[in-house]
Parts: C-alpha cells; sequence; structure tokens
C-alpha cells in the first residue's frame, strides 16, 4: 500500500528490488532462469516440485546471504543484478543502492574502469575474457574511494535469450595486506 517504493524479495533469486514496473525488477525478472537452472529437484519431480524449487530458491538465497565473501553480478550491460550483504559491509553501499547501478562506477577503482569496459564489450562480441574462471588480485573501491586489495574469482552464466550474466566472488585482503606491513 501506500504512495511510496514497495520493497519486497522476488521469488526469482530472492533479490531485493523495486517494484512497480522499476528497471531494478525487471533486471531481477530476466534473471529467473538463473535460479530455476540451480532449482530443479533431483528427486521428489510430480506433486512437491514447486514445493522442492521455493525451497531451492530459499537455500540459495541463505547461501548468498550468509557468505563471507562478497558475492556479486552484473549483467552484459555491467548493471549489477545481485548483491549480497557481505558486499554491502565491503564495498559501502546498500542493495537497493547497488542494485541497477554500473557494477565499474560502485567498485572499480577509476584506473580499471577503462579495462573493465573493455573487457565487458570483448567478451560481449567474443565469448573471451581472459580474467573469467580464475582467482585474480586486484584493487577495488569502497564507497568512501579507499581502494583496497581483493581477490575475485567471476564466471559467466548465460540467462535465457542469450543474454549473459556475470557473477563474482570477492575477498578482501586488506586485513592480510595489514598484518604481512606489522611484521
Amino acid at each position: 500500500g501506500g504512495n511510496g517504493p514497495q520493497w519486497h524479495t522476488t521469488a526469482n533469486f530472492c533479490f531485493t528490488v523495486l517494484t512497480g514496473g522499476d528497471t531494478r525488477a525487471k533486471i531481477a525478472d530476466r534473471h529467473a532462469p538463473f535460479i530455476t537452472r540451480f532449482s530443479t529437484p533431483r528427486y521428489g519431480e510430480g506433486k512437491n516440485y514447486q514445493g522442492s524449487r521455493r525451497s531451492a530458491v530459499k537455500h540459495l538465497q541463505t547461501l548468498f546471504d550468509r557468505a563471507l565473501d562478497a558475492v556479486v553480478a552484473m549483467d552484459a550491460a555491467g548493471l549489477v543484478i545481485a548483491w549480497n550483504g557481505a558486499a554491502e559491509e565491503m564495498f559501502g553501499w546498500s542493495r537497493p543502492e547497488a542494485l541497477g547501478a554500473s557494477m565499474g562506477d560502485l567498485i572499480v577503482p577509476p584506473q580499471h574502469r577503462e579495462s573493465h569496459t573493455k573487457g565487458l564489450e570483448h567478451y560481449n562480441r567474443t565469448g573471451e575474457g581472459p580474467v573469467l574462471e580464475k582467482r585474480v588480485k586486484i584493487t577495488a573501491m569502497h564507497r568512501d574511494g579507499t581502494e583496497f586489495p581483493v581477490e575475485l574469482s567471476i564466471f559467466p552464466l548465460p540467462i535465457d535469450g542469450g543474454a549473459q550474466s556475470f557473477y563474482a566472488f570477492i575477498r578482501s585482503l586488506a586485513a592480510e595486506q595489514a598484518a604481512r606491513a606489522e611484521q
């Protein structure tokens, strides 16, 4: 009710999005195939399929929300489609602020943005990405502009209609770096 934004959790992937035709809701809706791919029950198909699917959605939501590493994702245009609690803490942007925003603007330091953009464009043209499915050490950027070292791994995930999404698991290396500096 009310005239303001209505916040809810989608059944697609259980991310908080703005309703009422907002771009963020459309982004989340486009990624429903991701959850379908991981929610097909191996047993118990038939009568309880929808219950199994809901259970799988809930398990994935809990897994990503409780992950100690940041779990973020973007679509082929570079817009954020997933942002867990660890990402909120690591980067200083809330989930509602991040969803639908440019990943490059949120967490990629200025000196790496051109490479980030060119890499995304290259992948969208060729299907090749030299940093995909590897552990990469690089710097990321907090909301306040502070850069810090991270280790990340990025995985492309096709969705229906030939579109692509990219999921990243990011671990801050700032504590390790500080400990080494003290020695």
